[in-house]
């Protein structure tokens, strides 16, 4: 098995974002850097979280932890909207990353929950709805890859 890091996984789930024909943009990092005027409705976008490291004899590992938004923006016509269709959808790109990452067997899914989630204003035309996929993904703790600097007396 090869070392697993932060930018395989974002790169994997990037792959799946390009694949999956209800996304159409994609972008990771800090939400702070997301910028709706040049992002392509819906959108899946990776914030990485943080880790944590597993470190006894019996279970030793990484566990890397995840928020994923998938968004769309609402459309209003005449009083009407489609935020639940956009919440059902997203729900469903959220199962299929799941199924396909564990699926795949290069990640182990340590834990998965999903929230809906809303940005803008809620009378505004330009509000967001969706879902965020809060993951967790093991993987296994491999010898260190920085070469060892022996110090020499």
């Amino acid at each position: 098995m090869k070392n697993q890091t932060i930018n395989s996984i974002v790169s994997w789930i990037e792959r799946f974002s390009v694949n999956n024909p209800f996304v159409r943009g994609f972008g990771s990092g800090d939400t702070g850097y997301f910028n709706a005027d040049v992002m392509k409705y819906p959108f899946l976008w990776v914030s990485p979280m943080g880790s944590i490291f597993t470190l006894d004899s019996n279970n030793t590992g990484i566990i890397f932890e995840f928020n994923i938004l998938i968004m769309d923006r609402v459309n209003y016509i005449q009083d009407k909207d489609n935020e639940l269709d956009i919440i059902s959808d997203s729900t469903q790109v959220a199962q299929d990353l799941i199924f396909l990452l564990r699926r795949d067997g290069e990640f182990k899914v340590n834990s998965a929950s999903v929230k809906t989630a809303y940005q803008g204003a809620s009378t505004s035309n330009n509000k967001e709805v969706g879902v965020i996929l809060q993951l967790q993904i093991k993987a296994p703790y491999i010898a260190c890859i920085t070469p060892e600097i022996i110090p020499t007396p």
